[in-house]
């Protein structure tokens, strides 16, 4: 009641503040409506860009990773390139040079596999002979050899003769009656670095024989303390 009774229309000013602030807030509804409108449109131009971003960065990123994994690739390549170049010259400072190849002779008792595997490891083979020339070479070369066998590269796979270089086994150099395949184990190729007589059985210098893998001394066989071997390698 005190509203009418105050002078100069009191109660009329009341309500006329009273709008001021409903018009005041309805500004300040508005400009959060625009504010939020804004924002929105602001965020979908920011996922818009950052996508095209992600999309460049990722595309980006990919493309290093195939350089990268291609590049990884030519230095794996390279590398066994550079493994392969370098086995190929791994034979030992004192190895003789007979036709473009080298050769060593090595004067360790190890089984044909053995020593098969030891060329390799120097990037060769065992040596194979594919003429009466490279015969009499490899024969001077273990002359002075203690050891009375030598290991050379024929081996017996399905009933025929190869070299472990895949050379072709075209010259042979075998003893009287041989090869015999003694109780069918005799399946790699040595030859007699001296005239021998071994119990039952005589070998003549130069020849070739087959023999049991490890010639071990079993089966009236040479003990594998009589045999070295020669590693031979393409000169390149």
């Amino acid at each position: 009641m005190s509203n009418f009774q105050e002078p100069n229309g009191g109660y009329f000013k009341f309500r006329g503040k009273k709008k001021q602030h409903h018009e005041l807030w309805i500004i300040v509804i508005i400009l959060i409506i625009i504010a939020i409108i804004i924002a929105a449109k602001l965020d979908l131009l920011s996922r818009v860009f950052g996508s095209d971003k992600n999309s460049n960065f990722m595309a980006k990123h990919s493309t290093e990773t195939t350089v990268t994994n291609i590049n990884t690739k030519n230095d794996i390549m390279e590398n066994e390139t550079q493994i392969n170049h370098i086995s190929t010259h791994n034979y030992p400072d004192d190895a003789i040079e007979f036709q473009n190849h080298m050769y060593c002779l090595y004067d360790i008792s190890l089984s044909w596999s053995e020593a098969e595997k030891y060329c390799i490891g120097l990037g060769g083979h065992l040596v194979s002979i594919n003429s009466s020339e490279e015969q009499q070479f490899i024969e001077s070369l273990t002359e002075a050899c203690p050891k009375n066998n030598i290991w050379i590269g024929g081996y017996l796979s399905n009933n025929e003769w190869k070299w472990s270089d895949d050379s072709s086994f075209t010259y042979q150099n075998w003893d009287i009656d041989k090869p015999d395949n003694y109780k069918d184990n005799e399946f790699f190729l040595r030859y007699a670095n001296a005239d021998l007589v071994f119990q039952t059985w005589s070998a003549n210098k130069g020849k070739w024989d087959d023999c049991a893998e490890n010639a071990s001394g079993d089966d009236s066989d040479a003990p594998l303390s009589s045999f070295g071997f020669v590693c031979e390698w393409v000169k390149t």
